[in-house]
């Protein structure tokens, strides 16, 4: 370690320190390696200001805290090799033995690659291969795509085997894609949740791994749950929003597939539905305006009953945007009525704009802003 600190020019002080890595650079990656590697023998000397973001690219920013401890933790790293590298890498394996889990595994993949430690790194893609094969989640499957693509797309300053480790997340991704129909019906609500967050970043590193045919295959799917009647309902949302994401879909079919779902006579099975079908924000909805005249125009065609029915899940579906970005979109709704051309009555009042004013009441209930500004 002292050699390690010298070579690096790092200083262990007991004070917050905040260091910015060039990993293109060799001073750079050599501090980057020995925190990497510190890492994984729980002494985490410095941590990433942010972890996501910055694995596998050419930056990082870390504070680096020393803390006595730390001591106590590289005597006891011995157990698992004499140098960092070897206690390290050992000590990862070891790891990656002891676990079923997928999920893991693809964190110590990623881990031990920008650890530079690309013998380990295989070692742990064998083991993950294996426990792929035999793993019925899914949703652990498809978690586990994200970071290995996201090691392709960006580059890693580190040897990367990478030949394995397309062959691996092309292997993954043909499974998830041959069972995600079947498995997408009869979940309950955690269930669903987990799987959502699973299917969202599963089909945004497919986008980055750029395997057209999984992509295809990937799309096709998202359709059939869609179609399929027994699929869960916050799944089905989600497909339905992600087909029209990516425009796989013309408008036409989204919007019968859409009033199919939302008009299927139970309150709860719409809300579902609707929810996920409104995930990502106000700003992506905002910047949508084929889906947001989508929403406009099934509201509008919705007779009194239905429309009174439909409150409770317009409400719960709009709750999880922030206040600023509902108004916002209330905003967006009158923008047409303020620019089409129209014959005023005798008293200078526009028809349409005093409709708008009568509904806005009812309309901040619906999106739950209170009162008006």
């Amino acid at each position: 370690m002292a050699l390690w600190q010298k070579k690096t020019r790092l200083k262990p002080q007991d004070v917050d320190q905040e260091i910015k890595l060039d990993l293109r650079s060799e001073a750079g990656l050599l501090k980057s390696t020995l925190l990497h590697r510190l890492s994984l023998i729980n002494v985490p000397w410095g941590k990433l200001s942010d972890a996501q973001s910055s694995r596998g690219t050419f930056r990082e920013t870390w504070i680096l805290r020393w803390q006595p401890e730390y001591s106590v933790a590289l005597a006891e790293a011995l157990v698992h090799g004499v140098t960092i590298d070897q206690a390290a890498g050992n000590a990862a394996l070891q790891r990656a033995r002891e676990t079923a889990s997928v999920t893991e595994l693809a964190s110590l993949i990623q881990s031990t690659l920008v650890a530079d430690l690309p013998e380990t790194a295989t070692a742990c893609i064998e083991l993950l291969q294996a426990v792929a094969v035999s793993s019925s989640d899914l949703t652990d499957l498809m978690q586990s795509v994200a970071p290995l693509a996201g090691v392709l797309r960006y580059g890693t300053a580190r040897r990367v085997p990478e030949e394995t480790l397309r062959s691996l997340i092309r292997s993954m991704s043909v499974e998830i894609n041959a069972g995600v129909r079947l498995a997408s019906r009869s979940l309950d609500e955690e269930a669903t949740t987990a799987r959502i967050r699973a299917m969202e970043v599963f089909d945004d590193a497919l986008a980055l791994f750029g395997d057209d045919v999984l992509t295809a295959t990937w799309c096709r799917e998202l359709g059939h749950i869609v179609e399929d009647d027994l699929a869960t309902p916050g799944i089905v949302g989600l497909c339905l929003r992600r087909l029209h994401d990516r425009r796989d879909w013309d408008l036409d079919k989204v919007s019968v597939e859409f009033v199919r779902h939302t008009g299927s006579g139970d309150p709860q099975s719409a809300g579902q539905f609707l929810e996920a079908f409104l995930r990502g924000g106000a700003d992506v909805i905002l910047q949508d305006p084929a889906l947001l005249q989508l929403l406009d125009n099934w509201i509008c065609e919705l007779d009194d009953t239905s429309f009174t029915d439909t409150l409770p899940l317009l409400r719960r579906s709009f709750s999880d945007l922030e206040s600023g970005g509902r108004r916002r979109i209330l905003t967006k709704l009158r923008q047409p009525l303020q620019h089409t051309e129209t014959v005023l009555p005798a008293t200078g009042e526009d028809p349409g704009e005093a409709a708008f004013e009568a509904a806005l009441p009812l309309l901040y209930q619906i999106l739950g802003l209170g009162g008006r500004p």
